[in-house]
């Protein structure tokens, strides 16, 4: 069975089905942090946590639904910091609803950001 064969594989805890790990340029961590996700074309803001995060995306946890494909900027707040917030920009890869008023939601950045992403990592 080839990669593109294989089915996803499932997160268990959160019933939730995940991508193949095989797909992902960049190693995800675990970082729970609150982020301000703004809807680049109606410019609607929400609240979320991460899930995980790499260099080229993030899994949040949300109470909000928002579709594939929608343009985001994300916020990203830094605990114990006088630090400003991380500011990433990409689009909404998946969205699942794992619990009915909770969804998984995949974003996946326009760019790299190690140097952001190297602040994040310093929380751990």
């Amino acid at each position: 069975m080839s990669v593109k064969d294989r089915p996803e594989s499932t997160d268990i805890k959160n019933k939730t089905p995940q991508p193949d790990k095989d797909k992902r340029e960049f190693e995800r961590f675990v970082v729970r942090l609150t982020v301000k996700l703004v809807d680049l074309q109606s410019g609607r803001e929400n609240r979320a946590v991460t899930h995980d995060i790499s260099a080229k995306g993030a899994g949040i946890v949300s109470r909000s639904q928002i579709d594939s494909n929608i343009p985001l900027e994300m916020w990203l707040e830094i605990p114990r910091s006088c630090q400003e917030p991380i500011c990433l920009k990409g689009e909404v890869a998946w969205s699942k609803m794992v619990d009915w008023d909770t969804w998984r939601i995949g974003i996946s950045f326009d760019e790299a950001n190690f140097l952001g992403i190297s602040r994040l990592l310093r929380l751990r």
